[in-house]
């Protein structure tokens, strides 16, 4: 079980981690470019090794799973994973558009038991924690209760480099008649955050590698929400898309997609 003050130190390192992407926000990037035309900035390594360097002393026996150094499928499920999002919204973040967050969930035997979405442009910190909730800078929040579809915002995020990515664009057009609006951020790990603490009704994010999704994953579940997984993979530790709402509009919205 994880302690408060264990707790409490995994967030003073996060905090610390955002204040450092906070300072290079306005200033010029460097940026590179990875398998699939993805970006990435010299501040996406930099947090990353500063939280993985940190959460080590915390955790000394540890896995690691990471966007930028730490993209392996194969570990040890019985130790402690940290699975690190350095920012996610890398996109937005290149443009000095102020919509990026960092994540980060600590998983052990395939159960996330902590995730934390931090926003530092809006100094907002997500946490939720296996079988205690979902909270918003210490607030416990909750989901929508939004009754009909048509009433219903919705959080789309399509991953350009996804295979076959195409084939779910064509749906939109199928979605789009049905809902109040449909919002495409950028940044998958806020959709969940903001889904799960009542901000949007729906999601539909499709591509995602498991540093943007577990620490929201968690969020969803400890709000009771309904989550279609395309992973097989009944713990959910790989999934490429996603599709979550309220329980009140989840099998309309899930048939105009599937």
């Amino acid at each position: 079980m994880l302690t408060k003050e264990f707790i409490q130190q995994v967030e003073k390192i996060i905090l610390e981690a955002g204040s450092r992407v906070l300072k290079g926000f306005n200033k010029k990037k460097i940026v590179k470019k990875k398998e699939g035309n993805e970006l990435y900035t010299q501040l996406d390594l930099s947090t990353e090794k500063y939280l993985i360097k940190n959460f080590k002393k915390l955790l000394p026996n540890c896995n690691f799973i990471s966007e930028e150094t730490n993209n392996k499928k194969e570990i040890d499920n019985k130790k402690f994973t940290w699975i690190i999002d350095p920012i996610d919204g890398t996109n937005n973040f290149i443009k000095s558009n102020p919509h990026f967050c960092i994540s980060v969930s600590l998983k052990k035997n395939n159960q996330s038991q902590l995730g934390i979405i931090y926003d530092p442009i809006r100094k907002e910190l997500f946490r939720a924690i296996y079988k205690k909730g979902i909270f918003l800078n210490n607030k416990k929040v909750s989901a929508s209760n939004t009754k009909l579809l048509k009433d219903a915002i919705v959080s789309l995020g399509f991953v350009k480099s996804f295979p076959k990515i195409m084939k779910h664009v064509k749906k939109y057009h199928k979605v789009y008649p049905y809902v109040k609006s449909l919002r495409n951020s950028g940044s998958a790990a806020l959709d969940l955050a903001y889904l799960a603490s009542g901000r949007v009704d729906a999601c539909w994010l499709i591509g995602l590698k498991q540093w943007d999704y577990d620490a929201g994953l968690l969020m969803i579940n400890e709000s009771n929400l309904k989550v279609f997984n395309s992973s097989k993979d009944k713990h959910h530790n790989f999934s490429e898309s996603l599709i979550a709402s309220n329980k009140n509009i989840y099998n309309n919205f899930i048939n105009l997609i599937l």
